[in-house]
C-alpha cells in the first residue's frame, strides 16, 4: 500500500494506492462509503514518493527522513513534521477484522477514517491517539540499530538494477540455465489481478532491471509489469535475523526457527525444470504448485516433487 491523496469538492482526502498487473489502484473513504476506480473518483490522484528508501540516505539528500509515529507524537517533538494536506494526514487504521489499511485522519474532527469493503470505516477520539501516523523527522536518524522486519524496494521495469541495495539472489548463488551455464536472478515480487506473484529480476547489458514472472499458464515480462518490489539485506551490523535458502519439505509446517518468507500463501522458489534448468519462482504453498515465468509461459510443477525445491526462508520472528 502506499500513501495517496485525492480532493474532493477541493478538499484532500488521502487513501491507499497499489499496484495490481501492473496497473494503479486505489482506495479513498468518503462520507459513509469507499470509492475505487476512475467511476468514483473522476480524476487524478497523487501517490507520496521519497527519494531514498533508506532513511539515512534520505535524510543525506532532503534534511529529513519518514517515520511512522503515534498520532499524539505530534503535540510533543519540535523535530517531527506531520505529513498532512489542509485538515488530512494519512493513518494506518486497523479494521474491525483485524486488517491495517492506509487511510486519513480528519485532524478538525479528530475522526480516523479508511475505505474498506464498500464502506468508510472511522474511529473517533481518544482511540486515535495512538494510530501511526507519517511524519517528516528533521534530527538525523539512528544508525546501529537492529532490523528484525524485511526491507522492501519499489521499482520500476527498466530501472537501474539495484545492485548495490543487496538483493537476494536465489538460491544464494548462480542458477543453472538449460544450456548449461549459469547466472544469477533475484527475487521480485509482482501482483497479478491483486494477487501476489513472486519471480525472478536482473540486469540487462545496460544495468536496466527485467524481470519476469510465471503463474496461470502465462509468463509475465516486459514493459507490461510496470512496478514492482525487490528484498534486499541491510548491512550486517543492522540485520537482526538470517536469510537462509531451504528445501521446502525441512520448513512446510513452520516449526523450526527457519520459516518461509511468504506474501499471503506465496514464497520465493528455485524451480528445477525436466531439463535440469533452475528458475527462480514462485512456490503457493496451499495448492503445492511451483511456477516460473519462461519461453512465454509458466514453467509449472504441482504436487510433491516441490518438496525438495528451494524456497526462501528466515529466523528471528518476533
Amino acid at each position: 500500500m502506499y500513501v495517496a491523496l485525492w480532493y474532493k469538492f477541493g478538499k484532500p482526502i488521502h487513501g491507499r494506492a497499489w499496484n495490481n498487473n501492473g496497473n494503479v489502484e486505489c482506495s479513498f473513504p468518503y462520507s459513509k462509503v469507499e470509492l475505487t476506480g476512475a467511476r468514483d473518483l473522476g480524476g487524478q490522484i497523487q501517490i507520496l514518493t521519497c527519494s531514498e528508501q533508506d532513511p539515512v540516505e534520505q535524510f543525506k539528500k532532503s534534511g529529513f527522513w519518514y517515520e511512522w509515529r503515534p498520532y499524539k507524537d505530534r503535540e510533543n517533538d519540535q523535530l517531527l513534521q506531520l505529513v498532512r494536506c489542509g485538515q488530512s494526514t494519512p493513518v494506518l487504521m486497523p479494521t474491525k477484522d483485524g486488517n491495517t489499511f492506509l487511510g486519513y485522519i480528519d485532524m478538525g474532527k479528530d475522526v480516523a477514517n479508511v475505505g474498506y469493503k464498500g464502506k468508510n470505516e472511522t474511529l473517533a477520539g481518544g482511540e486515535i491517539q495512538n494510530l501511526l501516523v507519517l511524519f517528516r523527522n528533521i534530527k538525523a536518524p539512528p544508525t546501529g540499530i537492529k532490523i528484525y522486519e524485511d526491507t522492501w524496494i519499489d521499482l520500476k521495469y527498466r530501472d537501474p538494477f539495484p545492485t548495490a541495495k543487496n538483493p537476494i539472489p536465489g538460491g544464494g548463488r548462480k542458477l543453472k540455465n538449460d544450456d548449461g551455464s549459469e547466472t544469477y536472478s533475484y527475487v521480485a515480487l509482482w501482483y497479478k489481478h491483486g494477487e501476489p506473484v513472486f519471480g525472478r529480476a536482473y540486469p540487462d547489458p545496460a544495468g536496466k532491471t527485467l524481470a519476469s514472472f510465471g503463474w496461470n499458464g502465462q509468463e509475465n515480462a516486459g514493459a507490461e509489469l510496470g512496478s514492482m518490489q525487490m528484498i534486499v539485506i541491510p548491512q550486517p551490523e543492522n540485520l537482526g535475523f538470517e536469510y537462509k535458502w531451504m528445501s521446502y519439505k525441512e520448513v512446510k509446517g513452520g516449526a523450526g526457527a527457519f520459516k518461509p518468507l511468504h506474501v499471503g500463501d506465496c514464497v520465493p522458489c528455485v524451480l528445477k525444470t525436466a531439463k535440469g534448468a533452475e528458475l527462480l519462482g514462485n512456490l503457493h504453498m496451499k495448492m503445492e504448485k511451483a511456477t516460473a515465468g519462461f519461453g512465454g509461459k509458466d514453467s509449472a510443477v504441482v504436487g510433491p516433487a516441490v518438496m525438495n525445491f528451494l524456497v526462501l526462508c528466515r529466523n528471528g520472528h518476533k
